[in-house]
């Protein structure tokens, strides 16, 4: 396979005939120096998807692995890119055995004797055989902490695409829950108050095999409470499975514990591939992530400028109140008040309001609601309402406004989807979260992690509204917090957001 991308590029698919300058300079540096671990930040509109291809083709890697943290993105590779075997987890497959059951609650799960028909097995026979491979982070790190997968069939690249949401997903991967609600309404018998792991251990461990006939038995006649049962079996065996040092945060019906750090799952991510590529629109600086798989300096790092004119997107830091939980209803009403002047004024476009839960959404919108020009144009999601229904009302709406705790990433909203979005309140991690206010004040990884990934989720939000090089969008950041956070966490922020800033 020839080393220049312009020559690989017309063979990554229909949609793509020659790099862009940027791409192709990212491609040749990256060859050039390619390590164990390798980050690149970069935004919306340098083609993150075809650079990642690209380089696969590049280093002649045998199989290539490409996770994503949304289905949205599994599907565009899987779209775009003709060569990519899309991977998914066993429950997106019906059973052809036991009718009504998904693959993932069929009795091969138990028997793997067993077989039948599904499209699951096709999926896994073209794995086989498959040099690229687009799947999801809780498959990627399911298989590597309780399969084979990754053992059997190392990548010689992986991809971690989103990647700034990678410790959400290690953590999730190492977490272990114990529903003993679930366990009571099937009829076995439950500790009285189970606070420690070793105790829940024990549990499991006493009833798994019972559990695994009761499952298997149901599941061969095709009863859909098998679902239940493989669901409690699942558990168990996490259990069984969990690392040492997991800290306890829930008790009682349900029992929770979780990593402070997810050094388990980092470990064996690491180990699992020969090269790793991390891509985002934001990477915390590199070197927390770095640090958070053991790289220590080993890595190399490479953070790009936005291919969009500057002007098309600015970044306003109008600070209104400093908003904290301490806040009281004058801030809140002053902040909402300019939330509305800024709806107000742009009366036939589009807008986001972003704010960091639904009571402080609830808040924003009193305000807008007294104005009987803007009441008419407020999406708000209502209690009992499923969010995508609410996301839905907004896409098709006219000068439409919405006002969400969490669109801040993952969503897109290109041209008159959004010309205008407002940042009233900052996304800081939850200090009622016990792992959150622990990892706060872990002095190692912890100094970091609090305001990076706040400085995070403040840059995707900036890019939600902005995505191709004729789109425009301004935004205005309205919480007074931020300046704080930006003066001691400058580097925390990508030299693209530096940029827009005004």
């Amino acid at each position: 396979m020839p080393l220049n991308p312009h020559l690989i590029f017309p063979t990554l698919g229909p949609r793509y005939d020659v790099p862009r300058p940027v791409q192709e300079q990212i491609l040749l540096e990256l060859y050039s120096d390619l390590r164990r671990l390798n980050m690149v930040e970069a935004p919306t509109g340098i083609g993150k998807s075809a650079i990642a291809m690209c380089l696969g083709k590049m280093i002649n890697s045998p199989f290539t692995v490409i996770c994503t943290a949304t289905i949205s993105l599994q599907d565009q590779y899987d779209r775009d890119f003709p060569e990519c075997v899309r991977l998914v987890g066993r429950n997106n497959f019906d059973c052809t055995r036991a009718i009504g059951l998904t693959a993932g609650e069929a009795p091969c799960v138990m028997d793997a004797s067993l077989s039948c028909r599904s499209s699951y097995y096709e999926q896994e026979r073209d794995f086989e055989t498959a040099t690229t491979v687009v799947t999801n982070y809780p498959l990627y790190c399911s298989e590597l902490l309780h399969g084979q997968r990754w053992y059997s069939h190392r990548p010689h690249l992986l991809v971690l695409d989103e990647a700034h949401r990678l410790l959400e997903f290690l953590t999730a991967a190492e977490s272990v829950t114990l529903d003993f609600q679930l366990a009571d309404r099937l009829g076995l018998r439950t500790p009285a108050n189970a606070t420690r792991l070793r105790d829940v251990g024990q549990w499991a461990m006493d009833n798994r095999e019972s559990i695994q006939q009761r499952a298997f038995g149901l599941s061969i006649t095709g009863n859909p409470k098998a679902r239940e049962w493989v669901s409690l079996l699942r558990q168990c065996d996490a259990v069984l499975d969990a690392p040492e040092g997991l800290v306890v945060t829930k008790t009682g019906k349900v029992f929770e514990a979780q990593p402070l750090w997810p050094t388990t799952s980092a470990k064996k991510l690491r180990r699992s591939a020969n090269h790793i590529l991390l891509m985002s629109a934001t990477l915390f600086g590199g070197e927390f992530l770095a640090d958070l798989l053991g790289f220590d300096r080993y890595y190399s790092w490479f953070t790009l400028p936005s291919p969009f004119e500057s002007w098309r997107w600015p970044v306003y830091y109008r600070p209104v109140a400093s908003l904290n939980k301490k806040s009281g209803a004058a801030e809140w009403e002053a902040v909402g008040r300019a939330a509305h002047d800024i709806m107000h004024t742009h009366s036939s476009d589009k807008g986001v309001i972003h704010v960091a839960s639904g009571q402080q959404a609830d808040r924003i919108a009193r305000v807008i609601d007294a104005c009987p020009d803007c009441r008419g144009r407020l999406i708000r999601n209502r209690r009992g309402r499923k969010r995508a229904d609410t996301l839905a009302e907004f896409r098709v709406s006219s000068g439409g406004w919405i006002v969400h705790p969490s669109i801040g990433e993952g969503e897109s909203f290109d041209d008159d989807g959004c010309r205008v979005q407002v940042i009233a309140k900052l996304r800081y991690p939850d200090l009622g979260d016990p792992v959150v206010k622990l990892r706060a004040k872990d002095r190692g990884l912890g100094e970091r992690y609090y305001f990076h990934s706040t400085a995070a989720y403040t840059a995707q939000t900036i890019g939600r509204g902005m995505r191709n090089e004729r789109d425009y969008c301004e935004t205005y950041i309205l919480d007074g917090s931020f300046g704080n956070l930006y003066d001691r966490n400058k580097e925390a922020f990508p030299e693209w957001f530096r940029n827009q800033l005004r």
